[in-house]
């Protein structure tokens, strides 16, 4: 083992171990729950155990070519992914595949693949974040810095996440506060922007009492709220 990780495997050995751990978990949990797939799907429940190994299989090579790439690399696909990413999640809300009032996915043409880009979206804006934080800074951050370059790139990426998917907006966006607080961003500067960002929120739901269409999930929420109360 000693010998695999030094020679093949860089990174640190505890992630690639708990992903190892997760990724034999997860066969045994999809194994165990897919029974009732069988009864609208044919194939057996080997198809699905099957077809779920094949995508640990890919994830795992995209783990293992991730880890020969040099990390500075991702910063900077991370400035270059954030507008295309941005740009998808826009694509999302007009002409993504809509269930249950929510436009979360998009096909991928011709292959007839869905995915989900608030999941790129997450790991785009929490990579930026890290590129803009890990700079060697002399002087303190200003509020007009911290606004222009942290706070419009998360307003948009949680923003655009919002109307379809709020829990994942409201994550992200507690997380990437959480990721300004370890970078040394002053408190008060992070307050402003959680202030903003609450402020917003209030204002698009009463705009949403005039134009339903604005935020389309606003029942769903509403529901939620009640049936957990």
């Amino acid at each position: 083992m000693k010998t695999l990780f030094t020679t093949h495997l860089k990174g640190d050995r505890t992630i690639w171990m708990v992903a190892l751990i997760l990724g034999v978990v997860s066969l045994l949990a999809v194994y165990s729950a897919c029974s009732w797939m069988v009864w609208r799907h044919d194939g057996g429940t080997l198809r699905v155990l099957f077809k779920h190994g094949m995508m640990l299989a890919a994830g795992g090579f995209i783990m293992y070519v991730a880890s020969k790439v040099k990390y500075t690399m991702f910063s900077r696909l991370a400035q270059l992914a954030l507008p295309v990413t941005i740009g998808l999640l826009a694509l999302t809300l007009l002409i993504g595949s809509n269930v249950n009032g929510a436009s979360r996915w998009l096909v991928i043409p011709g292959l007839g693949i869905t995915f989900q880009t608030s999941d790129l979206a997450r790991v785009v804006i929490l990579v930026y974040l890290a590129r803009i934080l890990g700079r060697n800074r002399e002087e303190a951050w200003t509020l007009r810095e911290v606004f222009l370059s942290i706070g419009l790139p998360i307003a948009a990426v949680c923003g655009l996440i919002l109307p379809a998917n709020f829990s994942t907006a409201a994550l992200l966006g507690m997380t990437c506060l959480i990721v300004l607080f370890i970078g040394q961003v002053p408190m008060k500067h992070i307050g402003i922007m959680a202030g903003l960002g609450v402020l917003a929120f209030v204002v698009l739901l009463l705009l949403a009492k005039t134009w339903p269409e604005l935020l389309p999930r606003v029942a769903t929420w509403e529901k939620r709220i009640e049936n957990w109360g």
